[in-house]
């Protein structure tokens, strides 16, 4: 999670991707390991449809690329100099709350 959030300091929403893990979005660390994936397809009765790799290794989706760069970005504005720790804060909070943290 830590690369991650690093490469998100500078993204400029060109990529469309998922973040899948072994457990649930709220334990979540810096230190977690992290599948970057395509977003599951959506079938005909709105159910998702995941990768093969996903499915067959049973792992959670935790976060779109949209909800983690919106976030990243947000944060950034308010705390240019947010640590990694924060920013994983934020996305936490947001994922949970769907609304921003207000870092200070």
């Amino acid at each position: 999670m830590n690369d991650l959030i690093d490469n998100l300091r500078h993204q400029t929403k060109t990529l469309e991707f998922c973040v899948y893990g072994e457990r649930l979005a709220g334990t979540v660390t810096l230190t977690s390991t992290c599948i970057i994936e395509k977003p599951p397809l959506i079938d005909d009765s709105d159910n998702e449809i995941f990768s093969e790799y996903i499915a067959e290794n049973h792992l959670e989706l935790w976060y779109s690329d949209d909800l983690l760069e919106d976030v990243v970005s947000a944060a950034l504005t308010q705390k240019p100099q947010a640590t990694n720790s924060e920013l994983l804060e934020s996305i936490k909070y947001y994922s949970t709350h769907d609304s921003f943290l207000a870092l200070l």
